[in-house]
């Protein structure tokens, strides 16, 4: 289980939807799955956040969608809109 953090200029948010939503269809050709994305706006400057709870089947899955060659293709449109991320690998716990 990921949980990524992402940082995204308000100015660019189109963009940030746009590559989000490619990227979210290439996480499924290599065993990963989008399962919630959150939101934050504190109302302040050009920046808003994004977490993301993403599931892939393995390390090797994650790391072969992030070569994915579509995915690279688009990485400047990645660049323009996102300022900075932050990936947490964890394990899924139940309580």
């Amino acid at each position: 289980m990921i949980v990524a953090t992402l940082t995204v200029k308000r100015s660019e948010l189109e963009a940030f939807r746009q590559f989000e939503s490619m990227a979210a269809r290439v996480m499924q050709r290599h065993r990963g799955n989008l399962e919630r994305a959150v939101f934050v706006d504190e109302g302040e400057g050009d920046r808003v956040r994004e977490v993301h709870l993403i599931r892939f089947e393995s390390a090797e899955a994650f790391e072969s969608y992030r070569n994915d060659p579509e995915l690279l293709k688009h990485s400047e449109l990645r660049r323009r809109a996102i300022v900075d991320t932050v990936l947490l690998m964890g394990v899924p716990i139940d309580y």
